[in-house]
């Protein structure tokens, strides 16, 4: 459980934002557009080529006990992900629920992904995703000191007003679902593009027939691509990986950019 003070922490962050800078989103201004994959399981290579057949780049997140292993991508396969655009991310090494260990143990989950990604891949990961969306203040001032960005799921259902977004609280949206259904998914993303949010998907495994708990079917999956592109290319969605979207925010902000992979 968050203590007041955090709380109050936070929403004098969002306070400041919303005080400190002109609107960025207002009527035909384009909403952000990130796709999250989670894990880096074997499936994810689906996602990542249906999304890539679209035009669309988006952020993995690699869990190292995963990636890298027999039933995970290969860092082979991370390597050509990276090389088309796509960004890098830790989802730590052992994907546990992090409010249950201890500092030592929290901190190893921060640092070790880092470490075997900037290894593997030559990038030091800046984007973080909390295993079941499960954290307490402790657990987000940890990763506060290693990355720049944390995805959760809940608060704003994966559509991030531009105005407030806190960089380590940003919202995901998760499709992935054996009752998924993308006309759903594709006209709240069509919402999110009008109100010119950020919005954040999230998936884990992309499966070509009997989907499973944490599963899309690849053709639901690939619906909303197609959806999402059309979005794109009208000009009411911009691409971006997690920090790449947070780049543009900060720029419209006119405030410094940060490095974005």
């Amino acid at each position: 459980m968050l203590k007041p003070n955090f709380v109050k922490r936070v929403a004098q962050f969002c306070a400041m934002a919303v005080l400190s800078i002109p609107p960025v989103a207002h009527a035909g201004t384009p909403g952000i557009f990130s796709l999250t994959i989670d894990d880096a399981s074997v499936n994810a290579w689906n996602g990542y080529v249906i999304a890539r057949n679209h035009g669309i780049n988006g952020t993995i997140l690699v869990t190292t006990s995963i990636g890298g292993k027999e039933t995970g991508l290969s860092w082979d396969q991370l390597r050509t992900i990276h090389g088309a655009g796509w960004e890098i991310g830790a989802h730590t090494h052992i994907h546990t629920d992090l409010t249950t260990q201890n500092r030592m143990s929290v901190e190893l989950e921060m640092e070790y992904p880092k470490y075997k990604i900037k290894e593997e891949i030559g990038v030091t990961p800046v984007s973080f995703a909390t295993p079941f969306s499960r954290f307490n203040e402790k657990v987000l001032d940890e990763i506060g000191k290693h990355y720049q960005f944390n995805l959760v799921q809940g608060f704003a259902g994966g559509m991030n007003d531009l105005a407030s977004v806190y960089p380590l609280l940003i919202s995901r949206y998760d499709i992935g679902s054996p009752t998924t259904n993308a006309t759903e998914v594709c006209n709240k993303i069509a919402e999110g593009a009008r109100k010119g949010q950020w919005v954040v998907l999230l998936v884990h495994e992309i499966v070509a027939a009997s989907p499973t708990k944490y599963q899309i079917d690849a053709t639901v999956y690939e619906d909303i691509m197609r959806c999402t592109k059309k979005l794109i290319d009208e000009g009411t969605l911009v691409p971006a990986t997690v920090s790449g979207g947070y780049t543009i925010i900060q720029t419209s902000r006119g405030a410094a950019n940060v490095p974005a992979q």
